[in-house]
C-alpha cells in the first residue's frame, strides 16, 4: 500500500491509520531491529492503539500491551519470507548490449 502525508511518502505492507485523532488510547510498544540492508538498519516498530468508542481497563490496557511487544512477522508471497527480507532498494535497470553482427 501506499500511503502519502504531505510530502512523505511511505509504501508498507500493513495497515496505517489515518488520522490520529481517530484513537484515544495509544502506545509504541517496542522497536525491533529487523537486520542490516543497503540502505542501513532496518527497525519495525510496533504499536497499540484504540478508537475512540472504545475505552480499555487498565489491566486489559496491560495485557494488549504485553503481546502488542512481541515482534509480528508478516508473511509475503513465500512461506518461509518476511517483509523485512524484502526491503532492498531499487536497482538500476539492467542493459544488454545490442547483438554483434554475425560475419
Amino acid at each position: 500500500m501506499l500511503y502519502r502525508c504531505g510530502d512523505h511518502v511511505l509504501l508498507s505492507g500493513g495497515p496505517l491509520v489515518a488520522r490520529t485523532g481517530l484513537c484515544s488510547q495509544y502506545e509504541v510498544t517496542a522497536i525491533h531491529p529487523l537486520g542490516e540492508g543497503e540502505w542501513g538498519l532496518h527497525r519495525r516498530a510496533q504499536g497499540l492503539s484504540l478508537p475512540l468508542q472504545l475505552q480499555a481497563h487498565h489491566t486489559v490496557w496491560r495485557k494488549l500491551r504485553s503481546r502488542a511487544e512481541k515482534l509480528v512477522e508478516v508473511p509475503t508471497g513465500s512461506v518461509n519470507e518476511t517483509v523485512s527480507d524484502t526491503l532492498t532498494p531499487p536497482s538500476a535497470p539492467k542493459q544488454t548490449p545490442p547483438p554483434t553482427p554475425q560475419q
